[in-house]
């Protein structure tokens, strides 16, 4: 059995951590992976459902005796590890490597294209 008020301790941890890592306020944790999205891996996401289950079902005293609170740590900490292994800095080189990689591909289809007309009207 576990106790409400260390599942809600637990999630309000987690909740400072995505503040932290993310720059994400939110009072619960499903607006707060949604607004996370693609930047932590499908894992961290079902983990975090599987917490915000146990707090729905924490409330009720019949349903809590049937949640195991060893159950749920290792979610917790997988999720706390997903959190706290994102790196903002490399994903925003990524994101700016990934538009010089599309530019300079670009630039070079442009050059071919050019290429190919000034070819094509020298032969003529």
């Amino acid at each position: 059995m576990i106790d409400a008020k260390t599942l809600n301790s637990d999630i309000q941890q987690v909740l400072k951590l995505i503040e932290r890592q993310f720059g994400i306020v939110a009072d619960d944790l499903g607006p707060a992976m949604r607004k996370i999205g693609r930047r932590l891996p499908k894992s961290a996401h079902r983990n975090a459902k599987l917490l915000l289950d146990a707090q729905s079902k924490a409330d009720h005293p019949k349903i809590a005796m049937q949640i195991d609170e060893a159950s749920l740590k290792t979610p917790y900490n997988a999720l706390i590890e997903a959190i706290e292994g994102y790196d903002r800095k490399d994903a925003l080189k990524g994101q700016v490597l990934d538009i010089l990689a599309t530019t300079v591909f670009n630039l070079l289809c442009l050059a071919g294209i050019i290429a190919l007309a000034v070819y094509l009207v020298n032969t003529r």
